[in-house]
């Protein structure tokens, strides 16, 4: 406790910053957003070590922001508005306490040449190639990702969904655990999802997997390590550019999009608080889809599209292969 009882003037940045974890964070915040907190910190420690041995009321402004400066083509701008915010929120305790008069990062710019962090959606095409290799792998890998698509969850979401959160009788899994308030929320199953489901339920039951997670390994819960390597071995296997759970989140938003889902349904479902949001950072057109939409002013098409719906056998998120291999799934 003797970090918790010194004098105003004596401590340290990163001294400060350990009780902000300790008495604050911990009871505060939640697991996912802490660990945020940490890996930006780690960013300012590894670049500059002794930066946190200053005392809190040295930092200026100046030098601050000469810190988030040199941050400025190695990190995109929310991993750089990351750092800025763990060390204003230090200040702001501190300030509350006592401890300091003056939040020095109060005034600090983001870089503006800074990357803006964006993440695509598969096109049609990709989807295809990924949906065309899942067979190749293990039936869990498999229907992970599936359910990604199926679901727009994130990928803690996932992997933390927990068999009390399935409700079987009103075909819904209500996400619990989220990095933000909006993100606890209810989502409806499609009857594919609500078929790996009871699949998996099924295989739970036959070989006695004691797991509360329904995503689980060997009566352990799939890790995030095993889930990028998963994603890593499908770009690969499908050859395209990579995969992240994050993409297929992406994908899920925009193939809703394109079949005319109204953006706050859609927002809704990803846990968003703002549908802004939801346009400026998830939505990305495929080419083919946007070639679709001109279309829309020709007459001729017009007349031709009742037909064009009728023989079209695209399909989003299966195969055939694939639709066949879900009719097997409870046999």
């Amino acid at each position: 406790m003797s970090e918790l009882c010194k004098n105003n003037n004596e401590y340290t940045i990163g001294e400060w910053m350990d009780v902000w974890f300790k008495v604050y964070a911990k009871v505060q915040l939640r697991a996912s957003t802490i660990k945020i907190h940490k890996n930006a910190r780690k960013r300012i420690q590894n670049k500059y070590p002794t930066f946190e041995n200053k005392n809190l009321d040295e930092l200026t402004s100046l030098e601050f922001q000469i810190i988030l400066n040199s941050f400025e083509e190695q990190y995109a701008k929310s991993s750089i508005n990351q750092i800025k915010h763990i060390y204003y929120s230090i200040y702001r305790f501190a300030i509350r306490n006592n401890i300091c008069q003056y939040n020095p990062i109060a005034e600090i710019t983001i870089p503006k040449n800074a990357a803006v962090k964006k993440v695509e959606a598969l096109t049609w095409e990709e989807q295809k190639q990924v949906l065309s290799i899942l067979d190749w792998l293990s039936p869990m890998d498999e229907y992970i990702i599936r359910f990604f698509l199926y679901t727009g969850l994130r990928r803690m979401e996932l992997l933390n969904l927990r068999w009390q959160d399935w409700n079987e009788e009103k075909n819904q899994i209500k996400v619990r655990e989220s990095k933000t308030d909006t993100g606890v929320r209810i989502i409806p199953l499609v009857p594919e999802a609500k078929l790996i489901l009871q699949y998996l339920k099924n295989q739970k039951l036959r070989i006695g997997n004691r797991c509360p997670c329904i995503f689980s390994i060997y009566n352990k819960k799939v890790t995030e390590s095993h889930l990028r390597h998963t994603c890593d071995k499908i770009a690969s296997l499908a050859e395209i550019r990579h995969l992240t759970p994050h993409m297929l989140r992406h994908t899920f938003a925009t193939r809703l999009l394109e079949r005319g889902v109204h953006i706050k349904v859609v927002s809704k479902l990803l846990g968003h608080k703002d549908i802004a949001f939801t346009m400026k950072r998830y939505i990305t057109l495929d080419e083919r889809y946007v070639e679709t939409q001109i279309m829309l002013l020709s007459d001729e098409y017009l007349a031709q599209h009742e037909l064009i719906s009728e023989n079209s056998n695209v399909n989003y998120l299966f195969d055939n292969k694939g639709t066949q291999s879900f009719n097997q799934f409870l046999a």
